[in-house]
């Protein structure tokens, strides 16, 4: 993996992550782990020099995530291999067998 990607913060990689949390982890380790989610996203937009809208929004998914974990995850973490915008975390309508 490249350097670049290794600090990518997007707010789909956020949502993926914590869909990953959400998954397969118990509750205590989970809540631990989304605890630095928010330090380690303002740490990579700072060594990637992303600011404005790009970088608010990506904060603002990383707070989201520790709030509301199933809310920002959903069924996300079965479903990574879809086309999903990185900055919005929209994509197309699942298909009628996996809704």
């Amino acid at each position: 993996m490249s350097e670049e990607l290794a600090l990518a913060c997007s707010p789909h990689r956020i949502a993926a992550f914590t869909a990953y949390l959400n998954d397969g982890w118990q509750a205590d380790q989970r809540t631990r782990a989304l605890q630095v989610l928010h330090p380690w996203v303002q740490f990579c937009l700072e060594h990637h020099t992303v600011t404005d809208r790009a970088g608010e929004d990506a904060l603002a998914w990383a707070q989201e995530a520790v709030r509301e974990p199933a809310a920002v995850g959903g069924d996300l973490g079965n479903f990574l291999n879809r086309p999903i915008d990185e900055t919005t975390v929209t994509g197309p309508p699942l298909p009628a067998h996996a809704r």
